[in-house]
């Protein structure tokens, strides 16, 4: 059976035309293939009336000033991972004397004082799109044929459109020449980038994350990627070379290890001073994860009953609920009770299924290990780029950790690794506003303007 990401890429090539026919669709992809393709996931009949209800009474609040500028900066939703991402570049622009904005969407973190801020979307009438995409769709993905489904996608369009609608007046008042997002996969974002790009302005995406299907295609002009492995990954995946750019990433510049930073994890977690493995859970996703998230669990929880001379933490995902780690007293759960930096400098080991944390710990020179047994989906292939030891079962686990207890890795092997990963460490956020920069000097194309309604 296809994994969620082989799924995904079959979707991405057979819809290819229809996205490029509508491009108004591209802030709903991930709705079209996950709820309503893989999910079957339509609305009951009265769901329309509850959009009705919802276009006469909701509105899309606006805060802060709107100015002209000449890059655009878009942040959206609720972690701050955003917002570490985003602000070194805004600042590290401003110092070079571009004019920016900074606009945020449903944003909670704390951001500068001339942030402009959208919270909500008013949902417009259907779009006069909707039936010619919806025919194009079914026609290729017949099994989409489905009243509920055909509801549900109705009432995305109209959600959608308010979106695309509130990017149009915002884009129109900054008159920027160029737009970046942090995301190619959140809807907000999409409907900003779709807009920049039907008035001939360039795009910039910023990555955000391991590098995976889901995070293609690459519609903007050019995405700042964080170094050599994360170009390698997305070309396999069908990006262009000449649409990446290795800057670095601009929120690990800051990202440094802390001194005593065992001691103080391990008294933070009410934990014995000894090694220290820190788990990065990733039970945030189970369709596309399968079993490995439930499975990693049972290793962890045999391993550290087996060997009680050393610490097993559990570092949760944002989005996961700790389920998974209900019947596992011998690991100590997190979420986000320590700060990641600490976190990362305190663990001896760091290990995940696919969490960016197994980049991340290249930066703070820790033996990375990536779990991935035969039988899982293929997910993240850290090990197979030699960025990671791959553990394969429980018993491998336990061979490994009293191995390594014997004879720790040498720090200098992992610190080597963070070369391929991250490039221009320390002053990504910088060349990046060089190369900001350098784009702001190039002309306007206007033979890319499309009509996005």
């Amino acid at each position: 059976m296809p994994t969620l990401d082989e799924r995904y890429l079959d979707f991405r090539d057979r819809t290819a035309r229809v996205f490029a026919d509508f491009p108004q669709l591209e802030p709903m992809r991930h709705v079209i293939f996950k709820e309503l393709w893989v999910g079957g996931r339509g609305a009951a009949p009265g769901e329309w009336l509850r959009h009705l209800g919802r276009r006469l009474l909701r509105r899309t609040r606006r805060e802060g000033p709107l100015e002209k500028a000449e890059v655009l900066l878009l942040l959206e939703g609720r972690r701050d991972l955003g917002r570490q991402m985003l602000l070194p570049l805004w600042e590290a622009c401003r110092r070079r004397g571009i004019r920016t904005q900074l606009v945020a969407w449903n944003a909670t973190a704390e951001l500068p004082s001339d942030t402009h801020h959208l919270h909500g979307v008013r949902p417009q009438a259907l779009p006069v799109w909707v039936d010619g995409a919806w025919r194009r769709l079914t026609a290729i993905l017949p099994e989409l044929r489905v009243a509920a489904l055909r509801r549900a996608f109705r009432v995305a369009s109209a959600t959608v459109a308010g979106q695309l609608r509130v990017a149009r007046e915002v884009l129109g008042r900054v008159d920027p020449r160029l737009v970046v997002v942090k995301s190619n996969n959140i809807s907000g974002g999409v409907a900003f980038s779709a807009q920049a790009r039907s008035a001939g302005r360039a795009t910039v995406l910023l990555q955000h994350g391991v590098p995976q299907a889901f995070y293609t295609p690459v519609l903007e002009d050019v995405m700042l990627t964080w170094g050599e492995s994360s170009n390698h990954i997305l070309q396999g995946l069908g990006v262009p070379a000449a649409k990446l750019r290795a800057v670095g990433s601009p929120r690990h510049d800051a990202m440094t290890p802390v001194t005593g930073a065992r001691p103080r994890l391990c008294a933070s977690l009410r934990l014995t001073d000894r090694p220290t493995l820190v788990f990065f859970s990733n039970g945030n996703d189970l369709v596309r994860n399968g079993c490995a998230p439930a499975e990693s669990a049972a290793w962890l929880e045999a391993a550290a009953a087996a060997i009680p001379q050393m610490n097993f933490v559990v570092r949760l995902h944002p989005n996961e609920d700790g389920s998974l780690y209900r019947d596992t007293p011998h690991l100590r759960v997190t979420r986000d009770e320590v700060d990641l930096v600490t976190t990362l400098s305190g663990a001896d080991i760091v290990a995940s299924v696919c969490s960016t944390a197994m980049y991340e710990a290249l930066l703070f020179q820790k033996p990375v290990w990536q779990f991935s047994a035969p039988h899982w989906p293929p997910l993240e292939d850290n090990w197979k780029q030699g960025l990671a030891e791959r553990v394969s079962s429980e018993v491998d686990l336990q061979t490994k950790l009293r191995r390594w207890l014997k004879a720790p890795d040498s720090r200098d092997r992992w610190a080597r690794l963070a070369e391929r990963v991250f490039a221009n460490r320390g002053r990504a956020a910088a060349t990046a506003a060089d190369y900001v920069a350098e784009l702001l000097e190039k002309p306007q194309d206007a033979s890319r303007l499309l009509v996005v309604a």
